[in-house]
């Protein structure tokens, strides 16, 4: 039994490090700023160019929340992103490229 705690809590540990592990040597970070003109609400974020899930991000109602991804070669960030939830996954997925910067209207 506490052997399965051991391995549950070190996938865990695992699966979170990718969301906030260092970029891969080379590869620098841009923050930008998405915009939520509505109500809070959270999203899913994908970064590309580091090929890493971001985590499910929260954005506060008619404000903008800064977030840092990594750039590729040309210095832009390569996302996408989704409203969070079960019933939102009928949407799909939105791609974006996005400059140092930039603001970003996320609905």
């Amino acid at each position: 039994m506490q052997s399965r705690k051991v391995i549950l809590v070190s996938a865990t540990l695992v699966a979170l490090s990718g969301c906030v592990a260092e970029p891969p040597p080379g590869t620098e970070r841009i923050t930008w700023y998405a915009i939520n003109t509505a109500g809070s609400m959270r999203i899913v974020l994908w970064d590309l160019v580091c090929e890493r899930r971001m985590g499910n991000v929260r954005l506060s109602g008619r404000s903008e929340t800064p977030i840092s991804t990594c750039a590729d070669e040309s210095g832009r960030a390569y996302v996408r992103y989704r409203p969070d939830g079960y019933a939102n996954r009928a949407e799909g997925w939105t791609y974006n490229r996005i400059r140092s910067g930039q603001r970003v209207l996320v609905q």
